[in-house]
């Protein structure tokens, strides 16, 4: 399974999800037609450890996981 970060430049933080999330979609999250005005998705991932790596390069000042997923 993969794993992806979203980006969000609005609320200044990084969040860890599992492709098949229904927030994630494979990257492609769940308002497909929004583009990148708040955000954007990074991945996929192999593995969780190269997604942590990811989000925390991003200097957000907040990394978390997504709750209903992880």
């Amino acid at each position: 399974m993969k794993d992806y970060v979203y980006e969000n430049w609005l609320h200044k933080k990084a969040m860890i999800h599992m492709g098949a999330c229904s927030f994630c979609n494979e990257g492609k999250g769940s308002h497909i037609n929004s583009g990148d005005k708040y955000g954007r998705w990074l991945g996929p991932f192999k593995d969780l450890g190269a997604a942590r790596l990811t989000a925390i390069n991003t200097k957000r000042k907040t990394i978390s996981k997504c709750s209903r997923c992880l």
